[in-house]
């Protein structure tokens, strides 16, 4: 993967933004959106200060915002499915936003990979701390590990 300095900047204000959200996420167990539109936001300002052509800028833009809002809808719906079916809240709405923002910037793909990260990562240190199966945790954190998971793949 080739990055140049534009996209080395991107990845640094990126995993800051998420390691901020982390904190905040642990601290509070809330999920700022203004953080969250500033992770699109350095990923729409990358796609427009990179392009060579306007067209495909606005392309990407488009099928990516799809994208987000496909997978925050399938999110939320399965989210209200589960909640009602196991009487508690499984996904906060930050998990799902912060979800639909790396979906903009990592497309599906690369979404599959950090939530398959996350997964992993959460699973291994709830069972390091034995976590009951009812027993709420921030998921940001894992969620952050599994993007930067995703950037380091490719």
């Amino acid at each position: 993967m080739q990055v140049g300095a534009l996209g080395v900047i991107r990845w640094v204000a990126i995993c800051g933004l998420l390691a901020a959200i982390s904190v905040i996420d642990v601290r509070r167990r809330i999920v700022p959106n203004g953080l969250i539109v500033a992770i699109v936001g350095v990923q729409v300002a990358y796609l427009l200060l990179s392009a060579q052509d306007c067209v495909r800028a606005a392309h990407v833009l488009v099928q990516r915002g799809g994208e987000s809002l496909a997978v925050m809808g399938v999110l939320l719906a399965a989210c209200v499915v589960a909640d009602r079916v196991l009487g508690s809240e499984n996904l906060g709405g930050g998990d799902v936003k912060l979800i639909g923002a790396l979906t903009f910037v990592l497309g599906l793909r690369g979404l599959f990979v950090a939530l398959f990260a996350a997964s992993l990562f959460a699973l291994a240190i709830s069972a390091a701390l034995r976590r009951t199966a009812r027993e709420t945790f921030p998921f940001c954190p894992y969620l952050s590990c599994g993007c930067l998971m995703a950037i380091l793949a490719g």
